[in-house]
């Protein structure tokens, strides 16, 4: 028996050290497929009429949905927040381009995956499906067990199966409802941006602020599209479900008639900025306000009823899962192995054309540091997640959010996002 013990306890030891020690996971990236989760790679474009048309569907949640945004378990208490799925659908010279914006923590692939098949979208679909990004949204959106522990929630069918229900009904509406439409734009940055997030860590935020304007031939608000980059996390770890901020600023601007649908833009190292012994619900609604009022005191549109729409979709091929030097040495291997277990091998990357304004969908959580060609808009927690993406130098000084990092240094470039 004392001999059998002592092969079980070599054994254990054996395997801790494989782990600290050995790369157990891939060491190369993958080769490209045709398709991947129901998406493609595709590139189109159209100009001509404008047609448009825009809805949001409310998430039926049942009382006490675990809620995501941190490691542990927390579950809603009292009845929270109304959350939407918000869809805007566009359409110009045979091309259709869907936004779709969730008040959830992401969309991860296989979310999304579900949310193509029920829509009926086909794989070659130009729709760009984004999360607000609230950390006290619903949790066990995402059938990944690595993700539930640090975040994500448990995996829950039935809460997955509503997301994908309202976003997919959100979609089918707004198809239905298309319409003759006029579209405008504008985008600040830098010196004129709309100075509201703070940087969490490095020198410097995304000062940029985004703004589609979609209106009906009379003028009638059809819809707006806001991309701004502000860390959702202003309630913390409470028990309230809430869209935070940004499910706070869509409801303020929808007043004004039309859907109002909120993106994040390289969110990765921004928060936001407190004011004393502020509640955090009164925080909620001075940053939504905030946010909500730049949005109707943006620079006057020329509003064009006949507009230019591309669209392109590619499969990235990640690099291997790589533990950032923020780790200590010692736990790398086996933080780099861990990270292994919930490797996606594979992202989609959409860029859309809307006129004058570039969106690139991130599926993760981009830094200011990661930036995007000249002039396209980043959209973060975008149709999928891979994490935070720093530039490479700061993951190889294991500085700002490196910790964050599950792919290396080479995750920006694979994203293009390192300004080429």
């Amino acid at each position: 028996m004392k001999t059998a013990l002592r092969a079980l306890a070599l054994l254990a030891l054996a395997a801790a050290l494989a782990v600290l020690v050995l790369p157990l996971g891939r060491r190369a990236e993958v080769a490209l497929p045709r398709s991947w989760r129901g998406r493609a790679a595709f590139s189109k474009a159209g100009a001509g009429p404008l047609f448009a048309g825009a809805a949001k569907v409310r998430l039926e949640l049942a009382a006490g949905v675990a809620l995501a945004g941190y490691p542990g378990w927390r579950h809603a208490e009292g009845p929270g927040d109304a959350l939407f799925a918000r869809a805007l659908v566009l359409e110009s010279g045979g091309l259709r381009v869907t936004l779709v914006a969730l008040e959830t923590l992401l969309v991860s692939a296989d979310l999304e995956e579900e949310v193509f098949r029920r829509a009926g979208l086909p794989e070659d679909a130009c729709a760009l499906i984004a999360a607000s990004h609230t950390h006290s949204g619903p949790g066990g959106t995402w059938d990944s067990a690595v993700a539930g522990l640090i975040g994500s929630g448990w995996f829950d069918r039935r809460v997955q199966g509503e997301v994908v229900r309202a976003a997919a009904e959100a979609i089918v509406l707004a198809t239905r409802a298309l319409r003759p439409a006029a579209l405008g734009a504008v985008q600040l940055r830098s010196a004129d941006g709309f100075a509201l997030a703070r940087a969490r860590s490095g020198e410097a935020v995304d000062s940029s602020f985004t703004e589609l304007r979609v209106a009906d031939p009379a003028g009638h608000p059809l819809a707006t599209a806001v991309v701004y980059a502000m860390h959702p996390t202003v309630l913390g770890r409470s028990r309230r479900l809430s869209g935070d901020w940004p499910g706070e600023a869509a409801r303020f601007m929808e007043e004004g008639g039309g859907v109002a649908l909120i993106f994040q833009g390289a969110v990765g190292n921004t928060t936001w900025p407190r004011e004393g012994r502020e509640d955090s619900l009164a925080a909620v609604a001075r940053l939504a306000g905030s946010v909500a009022n730049q949005a109707r005191a943006a620079a006057p549109m020329a509003l064009r009823s006949t507009v230019q729409l591309s669209c392109s979709a590619r499969l990235t091929a990640l690099p291997p899962p790589q533990a950032s030097a923020a780790v200590p040495w010692i736990l790398r291997q086996a933080a780099t192995n861990a990270l292994a277990l919930a490797d996606p091998e594979l992202a989609v990357q959409l860029e859309v054309g809307l006129g004058e304004v570039t969106l690139r969908g991130v599926p993760g959580e981009p830094s200011a540091s990661a930036r995007a060609p000249l002039g396209a808009q980043v959209v973060g927690l975008a149709d999928g997640y891979v994490g935070y993406v720093e530039s490479k130098e700061i993951i190889e000084q294991g500085t700002g959010e490196a910790g964050k990092s599950y792919f290396g240094p080479g995750l920006a470039k694979a994203l293009g996002l390192d300004g080429r």
